[in-house]
């Protein structure tokens, strides 16, 4: 579930009870934990501790994004433990009274999101480079690269192309194994065969297409940088696990991929 739809229900738009009767089991993304703790300031501190709550009404907590991108290419045979750890620091942050008591973690947290954002931002631009031609240089001054109704046709259809869509799924295979490496654990011999990658297109196949359809979405838009924690909660789409979402972007771009039944407004 979006993490927008925590704060809606923090609001009173809507309540968890109502959409486990509706939808069945509310499942929560580490993603979520991390979106709410990195945007408590002195500010805000009571209005986040009423959406920590909404996020304690879920029914179980899932692996983080990079865990569960890791587990369908079958490189480890464990558990990370992300989503305990995650737990525990939204049970931290509970504990406090105010923002002083958790004032440094917020920073540090806060400080990993921009990094990643930033990140994010620019290979998004430089991906967008090698689909329209002089793109980064328009948007440098401040534009966005017009479009035809037959170019953003015409680009669309490459990126939709099954040599585009197997590149976007090896990306997946280079990020998890980037992972591994950043947290220093032994894994299997790199080279994969035929098997795990049937295994990994079959339970990744939503999150790959999302992928692309945000890339041909932002072909006339500019992108944001909320998009990346949105876009990462799509790895845990399947034909058993709907995403309620009230983001009209991500909406517009299910429709647009025949996955409305997946991916629901529930407001």
């Amino acid at each position: 579930m979006d993490t927008n739809v925590f704060y809606s229900a923090a609001n009173k738009k809507v309540s968890i009870e109502d959409l486990r009767k509706k939808f069945g089991t509310i499942f929560l993304s580490p993603i979520s934990i991390f979106e709410v703790l990195a945007s408590v300031n002195e500010n805000n501190f009571t209005e986040m501790k009423a959406v920590a709550e909404e996020l304690m009404r879920s029914d179980l907590i899932l692996p983080d994004a990079n865990e569960y991108l890791i587990a369908a290419w079958g490189l480890i045979n464990q558990t990370l433990g992300t989503a305990e750890k995650s737990h525990e620091e939204l049970e931290k942050f509970m504990k406090c009274n105010s923002f002083p008591e958790f004032e440094n973690e917020a920073k540090k947290i806060n400080e990993f999101r921009n990094l990643s954002e930033k990140s994010f931002l620019e290979i998004t631009e430089a991906a967008k480079e090698t689909i329209i031609p002089n793109y980064l240089s328009k948007r440098t001054k401040g534009k966005m690269a017009q479009l035809t109704k037959r170019q953003n046709s015409q680009y669309s259809q490459r990126m939709f192309h099954p040599s585009s869509v197997v590149r976007v799924l090896f990306e997946t295979y280079k990020k998890a194994l980037s992972q591994l490496g950043l947290l220093k654990i032994d894994f299997k011999n790199t080279n994969i065969n035929r098997e795990q990658i049937e295994l990994a297109a079959e339970r990744i196949e939503f999150y790959v297409l999302i992928a692309i359809g945000y890339m041909a979405y932002n072909l006339d838009h500019a992108p944001n940088h909320n998009d990346l924690a949105d876009r990462e909660m799509f790895v845990y789409l399947n034909n058993k696990r709907r995403f309620l979402t009230s983001d009209g972007k991500w909406i517009e771009i299910a429709k647009a991929l025949g996955l409305e039944l997946l991916i629901i407004n529930p407001l």
